[in-house]
């Protein structure tokens, strides 16, 4: 008996442990069956996350592709206003270039008229240039005057306002130099003018100078400013010279001219009364005398202010008469063409780049 109750306790501590090993399987079983439904859960999860993701990143897509559709609706139709913009503008474009090709060819037709014109005109006047220097005595001719001579005669435009003049009657030489209101066309025909003039004015040699200019100027007056054909306050700067070759005398008058005369190296400045031929209408007015007695070989230079009114050099300022007369003072003892060419070569280096201002006469004579 007691073997067979050992036997079966043994029978319940196995069935117990059984028992207990099937209770920790369950356990097992149930733990991993907890674990797998865990991780089905995250699985269904992470599947439901991945879902609404796809759903959000499909409907942004929607909705910019949806935003794309609408811009590019409007980028067409702006496109289109534009087209229609650029078609119009093509069209105002083209209708002004057609205008603008007409106006340039209506322009270059004008061009070719004012060429024609201005070639028309610059032969004119260098035909009135070539009757006013048949006007004015040669340099040549002043030679054969005197012992020496020359003629520094540069107008500004073509033809000159400023013009020289001499005439020989007897035993007496007369010649002059003027400088005419303005320069240019209207300048050359006062000083044709006054060329005339004087050339009926010098008609003998027993007349004084002072009479010759009162003449000249009442003259010149009644030509140029007179009420019934007044053309503006216009006349002559001039300086007429007497040289008496029998007695060795020198008479000079002036209305508003210049002159140096060099006497055995003594510089002598001569100014004109300050009243131009042609300027007041006076038949009485006397004009200044003064006479010199010279030698042979002294010089006279006679002159308008155009070679020292130049502009020009470091300072962009006049020669000025001071520093003139102190280059008819250097050149004086040159030869008669050295003194020339200095004075050109002095102007032209001076005067550079700068436009010439007014015409130009600078005569030298050298007594016999």
């Amino acid at each position: 008996i007691l073997t067979k109750e050992k036997e079966l306790g043994k029978l319940e501590e196995v069935n117990l442990k059984n028992k207990i090993s099937l209770l920790r399987k369950e356990s097992e079983v149930l733990e991993s069956e907890k674990k797998v439904k865990e991780v089905e859960l995250l699985a269904k999860n992470k599947q439901q996350n991945l879902l609404a993701s796809g759903l959000a990143i499909a409907a942004i897509a929607l909705s910019f592709m949806i935003f794309l559709a609408n811009k590019t609706r409007k980028q067409k139709k702006l496109i289109t206003l534009k087209n229609i913009s650029l078609t119009s503008l093509s069209e105002t474009l083209s209708a002004s270039n057609n205008q603008l090709e007409s106006s340039i060819q209506e322009i270059e037709n004008q061009k070719s008229i004012i060429q024609e014109k201005n070639i028309q005109i610059v032969e004119s006047i260098s035909y009135a240039q070539r009757i006013q220097d048949s006007f004015l005595v040669s340099e040549q001719v002043l030679s054969g005057l005197f012992q020496n001579a020359f003629v520094l005669f540069k107008p500004k435009d073509i033809v000159s306002g400023d013009f020289y003049f001499a005439k020989q009657i007897n035993k007496k030489l007369y010649f002059a130099i003027g400088d005419s209101t303005g320069h240019g066309v209207p300048g050359s025909m006062i000083s044709i003018i006054g060329l005339n003039e004087l050339n009926h004015i010098i008609d003998s040699d027993n007349r004084s100078l002072s009479d010759m200019l009162t003449e000249l100027n009442y003259s010149i007056y009644g030509l140029l400013n007179s009420k019934s054909n007044r053309i503006g306050s216009d006349g002559i700067d001039l300086m007429l010279m007497e040289i008496d070759l029998e007695n060795r005398k020198i008479k000079l008058a002036g209305a508003r001219g210049m002159a140096t005369v060099v006497l055995e190296n003594t510089f002598i400045d001569i100014k004109g009364d300050r009243t131009s031929i042609g300027e007041i209408h006076d038949h009485h007015f006397v004009y200044t005398e003064h006479t010199f007695d010279y030698q042979k070989g002294d010089f006279i230079y006679l002159y308008t202010d155009g070679f020292y009114d130049q502009i020009g050099g470091e300072k962009h300022k006049k020669i000025g008469s001071i520093k003139f007369k102190s280059l008819l003072n250097d050149i004086n003892k040159m030869e008669i063409t050295e003194q020339k060419r200095y004075l050109e070569n002095y102007f032209v280096q001076w005067q550079c780049n700068n436009k010439q201002l007014d015409d130009i006469a600078v005569v030298a004579l050298q007594l016999l």
